[in-house]
């Protein structure tokens, strides 16, 4: 069970920092509607990843496994703070990119 909280967790991860990266490369057939869907799907995957890595605690705590909680504590901070981070720059770089190439096409 506790496993699988993990791969779910890297799983929403992974899509948080997929879709834009997709988006940024098919930037030509987007309108409002697709990319503000995109902002969304990705900070909200994010936060599910998040969210999902609380619930690991509390499995843990629940569970009496404060070995397992002390060994993984710092690698799961680091870990959110990259996943946090990262979707945060790669949107604001897709957010340019489109702010860019909108600029472009408009003139």
């Amino acid at each position: 069970m506790i496993s699988s909280l993990n791969v779910a967790s890297l799983v929403f991860g992974l899509i948080a920092w997929i879709v834009p990266v997709l988006n940024i490369a098919r930037i030509e057939k987007l309108d409002y509607t697709r990319w503000m869907f995109s902002f969304m799907i990705s900070f909200g995957s994010c936060a599910i990843s998040l969210l999902i890595q609380i619930y690991y605690y509390y499995f843990l705590i629940k569970d009496g496994d404060i070995t397992a909680l002390i060994d993984t504590n710092g690698v799961v901070a680091l870990a959110a703070t990259i996943l946090f981070m990262g979707t945060l720059l790669i949107n604001i770089i897709f957010a340019i990119i489109l702010t860019l190439y909108n600029r472009r096409t408009m003139r």
